[in-house]
């Protein structure tokens, strides 16, 4: 877990490089900026399945007197919100072996590996069973084209719960039209996705 993939790319992180970005063609850019990111999203991974082992082996309670939330917004100075979404994202990456062995490497995104890991934690059986295709699109697809994608899969998975919530968006439907002082008028309302 520890070795990250090189990805053709290495001169990007080459200190004297980088201070000099003139001196980069086109292609080393754009190759520079995948890999950096890539990485980028590898290692915040990997830094929330440790937070996750941390909190499991309860180290920061006995070394600190913290919990293991309270160690990392204040080590790693994240705040609170941050430190919580770290560790519940370790905690779930820990749970599900599919997810973390892509995410570890890069391969899926960090809005991908919180999309999936808030399915997972919504839908733990079926997530652990039919939960492939939807892993495996989260390491092509764009942040909107797979929030669609789990969109799509958990109407699969749970129709009724999709169903109501379909049903209480269309019963917050509402649409006023009023006529101001001025003699102009003013549209206010919110619409169900259909009807939009």
């Amino acid at each position: 877990m520890d070795d990250l993939p090189d990805h053709g790319s290495g001169e990007a992180f080459d200190s004297g490089e980088s201070s000099d970005l003139t001196r980069l063609t086109d292609d080393q850019l754009e190759d520079s900026i995948v890999a950096m990111l890539q990485r980028s999203d590898a290692l915040r991974s990997q830094a929330a399945l440790r937070a996750a082992e941390l909190d499991r082996r309860g180290a920061t309670a006995e070394r600190h007197v913290l919990t293991t939330k309270q160690w990392l917004a204040h080590r790693c100075r994240l705040s609170k919100a941050q430190a919580s979404t770290l560790l519940r994202t370790g905690k779930t990456l820990a749970d599900q072996p599919l997810v973390a062995s892509r995410a570890v490497t890069g391969e899926i995104t960090q809005d991908g590996v919180r999309m999936l890991t808030a399915t997972a934690r919504n839908h733990p059986s079926d997530f652990t069973i039919h939960g492939g295709p939807l892993i495996d699109a989260a390491t092509y697809l764009g942040t909107d084209d797979l929030r669609t994608a789990v969109k799509l899969w958990t109407q699969q998975v749970d129709y009724p719960s999709s169903l109501a919530e379909m049903e209480a968006k269309r019963r917050r439907r509402r649409l006023s039209i009023s006529q101001t002082w001025e003699g102009m008028w003013s549209v206010s309302g919110e619409l169900d996705p259909e009807s939009g």
